[in-house]
């Protein structure tokens, strides 16, 4: 077992592994795993809840929306033209998935230390709602 800084932050580039080398895989090496061990049967390890980061998520979602009444007479009769924006900054928003085994890490799992998907890019989605 290593330092918590190596764990508990991010590794240096230099440390990092977990990422076989498969052909067509995306994978982010993250932590590195060679500081890791299985613990013996039967015993427990050492590496507290949480104690894994991993890279810095930020996320900005907006919404707009203009109501129209077009029938200047009848005010109970409108028109909304609404726009959601969300992750309005298209910024990467890496899903760090740890493979557990019945809620303990799985240190032999291939994917241990590894970041091999992300979150959906910007999305935008437009509505039209009459009221009446």
């Amino acid at each position: 077992m290593g330092p918590a800084g190596l764990y508990g932050q991010v590794a240096p580039k230099s440390l990092r592994s977990g990422c076989p080398a498969t052909p067509g895989d995306i994978c982010v090496p993250w932590l590195d795993t060679a500081l890791f061990t299985q613990p013996a049967v039967g015993t427990f390890g050492n590496v507290g809840k949480n104690a894994f980061r991993g890279p810095n998520n930020w996320n900005v979602d907006m919404g707009l929306h203009k109501t129209f009444y077009p029938l200047a007479n009848h005010e109970n009769f409108g028109v909304q033209l609404r726009a959601e924006f969300f992750n309005v900054f298209n910024h990467t928003q890496l899903n760090v998935n740890v493979a557990t085994n019945n809620n303990t890490i799985a240190v032999s799992s291939a994917s241990f230390g590894a970041i091999r998907n992300a979150y959906d890019p910007r999305i935008i989605q437009l509505a039209l709602k009459v009221s009446f």
